[in-house]
């Protein structure tokens, strides 16, 4: 039998805000989006979820864009935790922070799934600790900076100004930014570490949220658990694939099956198998991204033609520019044009 494997998605509710501060920043956030094919406001999409790679992939285009390394804790802290859904809304009306905290790592993959929220404590210390498990991810440096700001910021907004984390702890390696994580967070920040965490002391566990709502908080879980236990918003084995190749694009990696295999866990043959019974190859599913993502780019952005060439995994501008007249009838500048949009 053929592994099956599940791809992470994530709710659209965590991008919602990403455009306003992409912009605030001095970036161009539908470039941005164009690399992963989101046209228009992605704030009002009605996608009821997205690839977790794609997420991810968005927020280091993000970083990139705006030219920050540490751009996750910043959105992190603008960002409102409702937007998650029923695991942001019990830090509103649950009786304590630790039984908000305890519900929003239960039910997590209620908003994001092939991941894991754990909070644990340890003597006198709490700690609040984070990871995808999905291996087809890989780009998640600016997404566990934006888990954890989101994270410190609720705390610091239930807690009061007397709040302060022991540490904080991430997986990834600093980019010279060290003393940003620092000033961002207000305490040491340690790197390399087997994990994404915050930790802080347990005391602050049982401190009374100001607004608990004992009968809004039942109504909350009960939907948490009838959605943990009925979840049906996910993506297809294709959809998944495609979005595979959408962030191997925004990383510049090599788009072949041999790898995406890799990651799946499987040899080249089985995955071919398995795309042989969906009907479709692999060199179908890359072309489809490569329509997708050139359509948006050359409608809504003013990227230079050999840019998204380049982003795309061409060679060349003229390779690209041959590949998208065979798939659309129309050289690039032509298309752009057509379309009204930016200067090519």
């Amino acid at each position: 039998m053929i592994s099956s494997h599940q791809f992470g998605t994530i709710t659209t509710g965590a991008i919602y805000g990403l455009h306003a501060v992409i912009k605030s920043k001095g970036g161009r956030p539908e470039d941005v989006f164009a690399r992963i094919g989101l046209s228009g406001d992605p704030d009002c999409g009605v996608q009821p979820v997205l690839p977790l790679a794609s997420f991810t992939a968005t927020l280091e285009a993000a970083a990139s864009e705006v030219g920050s390394s540490t751009f996750g804790l910043d959105f992190g802290r603008a960002f409102d935790i409702r937007r998650l859904g029923g695991i942001g809304e019990v830090f509103h009306c649950d009786q304590t922070v630790g039984a908000a905290l305890e519900k929003f790592c239960r039910y997590l993959p209620t908003a994001q799934d092939n991941s894991r929220a754990v909070c644990a404590v340890s003597g006198d210390l709490a700690r609040v600790s984070y990871e995808i498990e999905d291996p087809t991810v890989h780009e998640r440096v600016q997404d566990a900076n934006f888990t954890l700001a989101l994270k410190h910021d609720v705390l610091k907004w239930l807690l009061g100004p007397r709040f302060s984390a022991s540490w904080v702890e991430f997986r990834h390696q600093p980019d010279g930014d060290a003393a940003d994580y620092r000033h961002h967070f207000g305490c040491p920040v340690r790197f390399g570490a087997g994990g994404n965490a915050l930790v802080f002391p347990a005391r602050w566990l049982e401190t009374p949220i100001a607004t608990a709502d004992p009968r809004a908080c039942h109504q909350v879980v009960a939907r948490l658990a009838d959605d943990l236990a009925t979840r049906t918003a996910r993506i297809d084995f294709t959809g998944g694939i495609e979005a595979w190749i959408t962030e191997a694009m925004c990383r510049a990696a090599p788009i072949e099956l041999e790898h995406v295999a890799a990651d799946l866990g499987m040899s080249a043959r089985t995955l071919q198998r398995r795309l042989d019974q969906c009907g479709v190859s692999f060199a179908d599913l890359r072309n489809t991204v490569r329509r997708r993502l050139a359509v948006v780019m050359l409608t809504e952005t003013a990227m230079p033609v050999t840019l998204i060439a380049l982003h795309l995994g061409y060679s060349e501008t003229s390779a690209f520019t041959r590949a998208f007249k065979a798939m659309t009838g129309r050289a690039p500048l032509a298309f752009r044009n057509e379309a009204g949009a930016g200067a090519g």
